[in-house]
Formats: structure tokens, C-alpha cells, sequence
């Protein structure tokens, strides 16, 4: 348990901690885990590649509109058209 020794001091275990001691370390801990996550960001970033899907729609051969790539009839025109 801890005990207090005098103003903002504490005997925690056998060992003496004061205010100011738990706070430098409070920000520098803050500071490091800020700086680790801002760097593992950037850093997935860079090293992975976007995946490109293959896409999905085309254009309609008649009236250029977009239509899926499975489609067999464009509903714009509703022409025939081969699927993809």
C-alpha cells in the first residue's frame, strides 16, 4: 500500500515516487506510444500495395452506358450484348 511520506511524495514497495517523477513519466510513455503508432502508419502504408480489383461494370457497346460485366441485355437500350 502507499504510504505518504510528505507533500505530492509516496513510498510505494520500498521505493520513493513523487509527483512530478509520475508525470515526466506519464508523457513520455504518451509520447513513444504516439511516435510507434505514427511510424507503424506510415510504414504499412508504404510497404502495402493498394490491391487493384479487376472491375466489375463495362459500357454498353450500343449506348455507352455502364452496365455489369455479367449482364447479357443493357437495361438503358435493352440491347443484346455478349457477357463478359
Amino acid at each position: 500500500m502507499a504510504q505518504r511520506i510528505a507533500e505530492n511524495t509516496w513510498r510505494i514497495q520500498g521505493r520513493t515516487v513523487t509527483l512530478p517523477v509520475v508525470i515526466r513519466n506519464s508523457l513520455v510513455a504518451a509520447a513513444v506510444f504516439v511516435l510507434v503508432k505514427q511510424v507503424n502508419r506510415i510504414k504499412s502504408a508504404v510497404e502495402t500495395p493498394r490491391p487493384t480489383d479487376a472491375p466489375t461494370t463495362r459500357e454498353c457497346p450500343f449506348c455507352m452506358s455502364t452496365i455489369s460485366k455479367r449482364a447479357t441485355r443493357c437495361p438503358s437500350c435493352t440491347s443484346q450484348v455478349t457477357a463478359a
